[in-house]
């Protein structure tokens, strides 16, 4: 952390401020091993009026690649933080850390409106250009053309307004003069099923056998073919780590998993859109302050989508609760309350729930009485309802009507 704090200053990213606003700062793991800087921004982004801006749409893009044979992919530096902030609106972003406070001088990670900002601006830049021969979705960068003879040229006219806007790409992710960049196998991960199982629980050997043998083969042919399926995986298996996932985080992960799918048409959208779920504690996510370390990554996933998360039992959702309660013979080894413990102090006791306990010494539960069930005697069968009805918090408007049709019935 202190590295970065020292490195964003030298780079004029951030500096020093003392304000009365402050969002936690953390990190997060990327992909190529390196630590991304994440600031909980929810509090602000809930705050922040939306700018939306379309994102390319995935089947639009791929089509305007019809008769393409020659491509350049290129991802830019820091792409985020190429944005400076409106002088005045620095103090939003602060920011505290163990070695002080400090704010934002440009658009850091984390912030709802980032994608629309900075696809707008990608837009703005390279507009002469597209739907001729570039693509931009945010820092991604595509070029394509028709022929190799042209191709050279619609490559330097980018990095030519690249470098006039000062904007710099990251080398080892860029791809120059491909015949192709984009490739899908239909059902990779139930095809490699049989080679990823053997990774469970990191052996130090591999015990190979044929059915492994069989996939190994199987992939050979795929990848040795030219002409690779186009679609998209259809089918993602959890993985072991994923299994042991409570019903919870399960039904969080399929959220995740749907915007990542669906991410091009919801990403930025004009309208709010509603997820239903019949798991109630997902609504928490939203504004809980205490979160673990995956819960946290998924909740700064979802700052880049303007939804809200509603209730709906699954009675009452049968035909689509059906499909996801399939029935699976891997089952969580230690559950994981989505909830942390932390927030817990204890359950609630009403002076009621002593007195049954007391009256059930003297009159024991009938043996018809169902399992699990607290059996109330019938000594306290008035005072329970009693309470019920005429304590605070029941909000029950006929309490008086109610009392006395208990004491009429008692």
């Amino acid at each position: 952390m202190e590295e970065y704090i020292v490195e964003a200053l030298s780079l004029g990213f951030i500096q020093p401020f003392t304000s009365l606003a402050a969002s936690s700062f953390f990190f997060v793991g990327k992909k190529d091993g390196g630590l991304r800087p994440c600031i909980d921004y929810r509090q602000l982004n809930s705050q922040i009026i939306q700018q939306p801006y379309p994102l390319p749409l995935v089947p639009a893009a791929l089509e305007e690649l019809r008769g393409a044979r020659v491509f350049t992919k290129l991802d830019l530096q820091s792409a985020y933080n190429l944005i400076c902030i409106r002088v005045g609106d620095e103090w939003k972003t602060a920011f505290v850390t163990p070695t002080g406070h400090y704010e934002y001088r440009v658009m850091p990670y984390g912030l709802s409106i980032s994608p629309s900002v900075f696809q707008t601006f990608m837009n703005e830049v390279f507009r002469e250009f597209l739907h001729r021969f570039v693509v931009v979705y945010i820092d991604d960068i595509l070029i394509y053309s028709q022929n190799l003879a042209e191709h050279p040229q619609h490559v330097q006219q980018v990095l030519h307004k690249l470098r006039e806007h000062s904007l710099y790409l990251k080398l080892e992710k860029c791809e120059f003069h491909q015949p192709s960049v984009r490739r899908f196998i239909k059902n990779y991960s139930s095809i490699t099923a049989p080679l990823t199982s053997l990774l469970r629980g990191k052996p130090k050997n591999l015990t190979w056998n044929p059915a492994a043998h069989k996939t190994f083969q199987r992939l050979k042919n795929i990848f040795s073919n030219p002409k690779w399926s186009a679609s998209l995986l259809s089918s993602i298996p959890l993985s072991l780590v994923e299994r042991n996932y409570d019903v919870g985080n399960r039904e969080l992960l399929a959220i995740k998993l749907a915007l990542e799918e669906w991410h091009h048409w919801l990403e930025e959208a004009a309208h709010q859109f509603t997820i239903t779920t019949d798991h109630k504690n997902l609504q928490y996510l939203r504004k809980a302050r205490c979160l673990n370390p995956r819960q946290a990554r998924w909740a700064l996933f979802f700052t880049r989508f303007d939804f809200k998360i509603t209730y709906c039992p699954g009675s009452k959702n049968v035909s689509v609760d059906a499909l996801c309660c399939q029935f699976s013979s891997d089952y969580p080894s230690e559950p994981e309350p989505i909830i942390p413990s932390n927030l817990i102090v204890s359950p609630i006791l009403w002076d009621q729930d002593v007195n049954i306990r007391q009256a059930t010494l003297h009159e024991p539960a009938p043996p018809e009485c169902p399992e699990g069930k607290i059996y109330v005697p019938r000594s306290q069968c008035q005072p329970l309802l009693g309470a019920a009805h005429q304590s605070p918090g029941s909000g029950d408007p006929g309490s008086k009507r109610t009392l006395s049709l208990l004491q009429t019935r008692y």
